[in-house]
């Protein structure tokens, strides 16, 4: 990665990056700090992170913290309670929910009906 992209007309560089897996590392050790066996993360999407950066920045920081929870799940508002609401917020909430799943499959605990 260069130290600037334009990622949907949004600039990602490294230092974005690099506090982002420290929010999501933050996140996590604080819950293992609490005694918790089990985390719901945020997804951390929205117009300035795209979903399938940001699910692999995840799947990193999970690996890293393998084996100590027994459940990791994620919260990834649906349609019916994005800000915007609309077609769009449909759109983007099955998008994120679709990326999350296929680059996490493996990591997760996914609920049975998609997006909750």
């Amino acid at each position: 990665m260069g130290s600037y992209d334009l990622v949907d007309g949004q600039v990602w560089n490294e230092k974005y990056e690099t506090a982002l897996l420290y929010k999501m590392k933050t996140a996590m050790t604080i819950a293992l700090n609490h005694q918790h066996d089990s985390i719901v993360l945020c997804a951390f999407v929205g117009n300035r992170n795209p979903p399938e950066r940001v699910a692999r920045l995840w799947r990193h920081v999970i690996e890293e913290f393998d084996g100590l929870f027994l459940e990791i799940c994620f919260g990834i508002p649906d349609s019916h309670i994005h800000a915007y609401g609309g077609v769009a917020a449909t759109l983007y909430a099955n998008i994120n929910f679709r990326v999350y799943s296929e680059v996490l499959r493996d990591k997760l605990t996914l609920p049975a009906l998609g997006t909750v």
